[in-house]
């Protein structure tokens, strides 16, 4: 930069960067650095006050590099001119100089957003923490707080500057929390926890003062407890939380109610009331008993007798959250334990359910836009209101569950069989994900929202916060988006679920109902009764399945201990039941699993000690024939599942081959080998399916693994039958994938798009070598045995289709392509990588692939050639469509439209932007967008509705193998697609027209960008 920045240029007072260096600043600008205004007289003023070489040299890089680190560049920039200009010195632009870590995080906290800025512009000796990393390492300690809280009001006399104080320690307090959040990336249930210690360190010092104002208190009197509520009282306050509260007074030392009535209005005026610094927490009373008609301070004894008379649904359901936050412990202990008589009583569960589920449905009619982040579908309401059911139902009889915080309950009911492993985290993970997007949300604007901004520079600003910056993969604000709409689409799926199906049955308490239920004398009619909260379409089917289950088959019947094992997870096995789409198989498939695991005692220990087991193979059951088919003929897969429920290990491509290896070498014949790969791709593929069911592994992840998985296999074979062909061992022979295994992107019923190429040998006849080769090789891959069969090769796509030469020279491939390739030809050769074989022979045939699919940009009637094959192809495949099925592949605007899109565009301009080249669809997305063939928002539209598709084709591909992926237009089978696919079983069973709908509007938007661009 010497020559931008050197000293001559800056002094000149007509120099405008913009206009000298419009590259620099059209870069800059597009991360949000545009105020080169005020960089420049920055600049200029450092050179009056340094050596103008430091600034040059040292200050101005430096300084640039920690802006465009920011988040908002132009408000770091900005606010740290307003610090400088207030201080009147250059210490702070020292301090960057001497410690460039200082730098970076000194202008992050800045750009972060409007609160961290101005408290940063108010009190600049705030700063002063990033220098003592050790110290912010630290978790804060609650009681040292609530000590330096209540000593800071004491200083003061005055109400004003003991307000002050108080309102001025608070924003300290929230800096370094900020520090800890974003510079530190402390979990939010660790962030949320200490802003809740804030909240109750001033409340107590809050209190203090108001006892000594009012009171004439040295000491704080014993007699009242202030009670947290809602987030404060579970430990989650945000950073622009108000706190609700309920306040709780025992008449002692001479004090009454009314005397703690007027304590507890000057409280609110100590924690409400704006003063110069602003206020600390607006302040909440309406939950108590009674509410607004009431006394702000109730006593004990009124509020038992108020709960115990007339307490409502939602009062019971806001005790589940109570906490003693300040004052006097002992009081405090006491409505704690009221609270939780009353809000886990039997009685008060039914109507707290039916709350829940009203003030989900009231939710869900107010904001139904995806971008609410609380209270949006799948936002953080969903994920709160699914927790808080699922613990009133499990609390009544089950303590351990009785967790007031969301991480924490979450845990609680994994270990208490409520939900699984995978629900656990994968909830956990998104709750965490998106109460930091509500906190940046709260820190960034003056006026705070939980709606993410559509403005791109707004939604920019939110992404570089996240930690996204622009790539291949799209812009900072397309790659976050893609990562909420992950996590919102999977947490809607798993709270419809959870949400709507928790079940009395599944409770300890129910030992009679399961006694009646597993009563062989028993009419039918009078035991089905207990099951009728479960949408079995065959109640007594299903009762006689767990009858079986629980007695045997007569006249032999279990052993008492063994069906005593069955009772005892009979609750964990009709909820997972019941929260399946699918009542009927899940159970029926259970059943058929179990019979087929041998011995019932030790199936039933290892679903007593791994109760994940059971929620696996009901989600197997419930969702997937294939899966279910595949694991009643290979009962050992039970021992792999319950590593894949557990393991959050992904093995690579390197990994599988080498397992491949191992299995392999000890066995004797190619047969036996062959067999062996094809058990190995079977098991492969159960676990894959298992674990996208689970939620484990997202849509990218399942396809990638797909391809691992078949190119492992692949090199395996391709290894084993080239030593059954003579003269293979001496022939340099590549196996080149094209299409989605190219593009490692396959699906579950994928065929292997390939082309063999080989190289001659002198002496030996190549040619006809590595066509036996692969003919061996393509006749094995389709080959079905008592094993199995591995994917089916297609080489279609070779020079001249079925009717030519099976296996080519590269020389020959590049001479048919310089004299007859089509136009459409270099599509699929911008997915082609070597996957077998020979690897150095197949990328010197990449190479030259390469230069045929990004040669010059096709000519006007090439073009016409790519526009009119796209519409061929849509005439011929859609005339032969079967009209009872949605075909996501091939209908306009799906998956080939998208992928069609991407190649055109790659191959028109993949000559002269060689960052286009060898990509996948996704990714080569992202780097259009980079090169402005697509815009941010297309690129964003194709790419979500790419995953999208390519989720709700593998989620039903997994129903059976025959599905193709097609969603089934038929009423019933529409109904139970839709429920498979997430939707909210009531609105399934009601509106499935609604999921067509939904999706023929997203094909819409797509095929009018593909349309735009090819002009169909």
């Amino acid at each position: 930069m010497p020559d931008l920045f050197s000293l001559a240029v800056l002094l000149d007072p007509t120099f405008d960067l913009a206009r000298s260096y419009p590259a620099r600043a059209e870069a800059w600008g597009s991360q949000g650095l545009t105020r080169f205004d005020v960089l420049v007289r920055l600049a200029r003023g450092w050179c009056a006050y340094l050596p103008p070489d430091i600034v040059i040299e040292q200050l101005v890089p430096g300084f640039v590099d920690h802006l465009l680190a920011a988040p908002d560049p132009d408000l770091a920039l900005l606010t740290f001119a307003r610090i400088q200009e207030d201080q009147g010195s250059l210490s702070l632009a020292r301090a960057s100089v001497d410690d460039p870590r200082f730098g970076h995080d000194l202008l992050f906290l800045l750009g972060l957003g409007h609160y961290s800025a101005d408290a940063l512009r108010r009190e600049p000796g705030l700063s002063d923490l990033l220098l003592e990393p050790d110290l912010l390492a630290q978790p804060m300690d609650p009681a040292a707080l609530r000590q330096d809280a209540v000593a800071t009001v004491r200083r003061f006399t005055t109400p004003q500057s003991r307000r002050n104080a108080l309102r001025s320690w608070k924003r300290g307090q929230f800096v370094r929390i900020i520090i800890r959040d974003w510079l530190l990336h402390h979990s939010q249930q660790v962030i949320t926890a200490e802003i809740s210690a804030v909240a109750d360190a001033c409340v107590e010092a809050a209190l203090h003062a108001a006892a000594r104002e009012v009171l004439g208190a040295e000491t704080l009197p014993r007699g009242l407890a202030i009670m947290a509520m809602g987030k404060w009282g579970s430990a989650e306050l945000n950073y622009n939380s108000d706190i609700d509260l309920i306040c709780v007074a025992t008449p002692a030392d001479g004090l009454g109610l009314a005397d703690w009535e007027r304590v507890v209005q000057l409280v609110g005026q100590e924690l409400s009331e704006a003063t110069a610094e602003g206020h600390i927490f607006r302040v909440d009373h309406r939950l108590r008993p009674e509410g607004e008609g009431s006394t702000l301070v109730r006593s004990l004894e009124s509020c038992v007798a108020y709960y115990a008379d007339h307490a409502q649904a939602w009062e019971a359901l806001a005790l589940t959250r109570v906490r003693a936050a300040a004052g006097d412990p002992d009081i405090g202990r006491a409505f704690e334990q009221l609270a939780q008589r009353v809000a886990f009583g039997a009685r008060m569960r039914q109507a707290g359910i039916e709350s829940l589920r009203a003030n989900r449905r009231a939710l869900e009619h107010r904001s139904a836009a995806v971008r609410n982040v609380k209270e949006g579908p799948g936002g953080i309401r969903d994920i709160e209101f699914s927790t808080q059911l699922l613990t009133l139902v499990r609390g009544v009889t089950d303590p351990s569950v009785r967790e007031r915080n969301t991480w924490t309950a979450l845990r609680a009911l994994r270990r208490a069989g409520a939900i699984s492993y995978a629900e656990e985290q994968q909830l956990g993970e998104s709750y965490d994900f998106l109460r930091r997007v509500e906190h940046l949300l709260q820190l960034q604007p003056i006026a705070p929202t939980t709606v993410l901004p559509d403005e791109p520079a707004a939604l920019r600003r939110l992404a570089r916060a996240m930690g996204y910056r622009a790539g291949r993969a799209g812009t900072a604000g397309q790659r976050f988006l893609s990562t909420y709409s992950s996590h919102t689409e999977r947490t809607r799926e798993q709270c419809n679920r959870l949400f709507y199906n928790p079940i009395p049955l599944s409770s300890p308490d129910a030992g009679s109902r399961i006694a009646d239920l597993l009563d062989p004398a028993l009419a039918d009619a009078e035991a089905t009764v207990h099951l009728a909260e479960i949408d079995f379409a065959d109640p007594v089917a299903a009762r006689r399945r767990l009858l079986f289950l629980a007695h045997g088959e007569p006249p032999m019947r279990l052993p008492e201990s063994v069906q005593a094992k069955f009772v005892e997870f009979l609750p964990t096995l009709l909820t997972c039941v019941q929260r399946m789409p699918d009542p009927d198989a899940a159970l029926r498939w259970f059943e058929r699993m179990v019979s087929r695991a041998g011995g019932r005692e030790l199936a039933y220990q290892l679903f007593l000690d791994h109760p994940t087991v059971i929620e696996v193979m009901c989600r197997v059951g419930g969702y997937s024939h294939y899966l279910s088919q595949t694991l009643v003929e290979h009962p050992e897969y039970l021992d792999s599942m319950v590593l894949a429920s557990y393991s959050q290990f992904e093995p690579s491509l390197d990994d599988l081959r080498q397992e491949l290896e191992a299995r392999l070498a000890p066995l004797r014949t190619t047969e036996q080998r062959l067999d062996d790969l094809r058990r190995f791709r079977r098991r492969e593929m159960f676990r894959l399916g298992v674990r996208d069911l689970l939620g484990m592994m997202d849509v990218s992840a399942v396809v990638s693994g797909l391809a691992d998985v078949a190119e492992a296999c692949l090199r395996a074979l391709v290894a084993e039958l080239a030593a059954t062909v003579p003269g293979a061992a001496e022939l340099p022979f590549a196996v080149i994938g094209v299409g989605k295994l190219g593009g490692r992107a396959l699906h579950y019923s994928s065929d292997l798009d390939v082309l063999f190429v080989y190289e001659d040998v002198p002496g030996l006849d190549s040619g006809a070598v590595a066509q036996r080769l692969a003919q061996r090789i393509t006749r094995a891959s389709e080959e079905l045995t008592r094993a199995g069969r591995l994917a089916p090769l297609d080489a279609r796509l070779r020079p001249y289709g079925t009717s030519g030469a099976l296996t080519r020279t590269i020389a020959s491939y590049s001479a048919y392509w310089a004299a007859s390739g089509e136009p459409w030809e270099r599509l699929p050769l911008t997915r082609c990588r070597p996957v077998a074989g020979d690897l150095d022979l197949g990328r010197r045939f990449v190479a030259a692939a390469e230069e045929f699919a990004y040669g010059p940009p096709p000519t006007a009637a090439e073009f016409d050639s790519l526009r009119d094959m796209k519409r061929r192809i849509e005439t011929e495949r859609l005339d032969t469509l079967d009209q009872t099925q949605l075909d996501f592949k091939l209908e306009p605007g799906g998956i080939l439209d998208i992928e069609y899109l991407t190649q055109v565009l790659q191959i028109e301009a993949g000559d002269q932007l060689p960052e286009l080249r060898g990509l996948n669809t996704p990714s080569a997305l992202g780097a259009l967008v980079e090169v402005s063939l697509l815009t941010p928002s297309e690129g964003e539209l194709l790419l979500r509705n790419y995953w999208l598709l390519r989720r709700t084709e593998l989620r039903l591909q997994l129903v059976s193998e025959d599905t193709g992926g097609a969603l089934p237009l038929e009423p019933a089978a529409l109904t139970a697609a839709a429920k498979r696919l997430g939707w909210n079983p009531r609105e399934a069973d009601r509106h499935p027209q609604q999921l067509v709908a939904d999706l023929r509007l997203r094909l819409a938007a797509v095929r009018e960008v593909v349309a735009r661009h090819l002009r169909l």
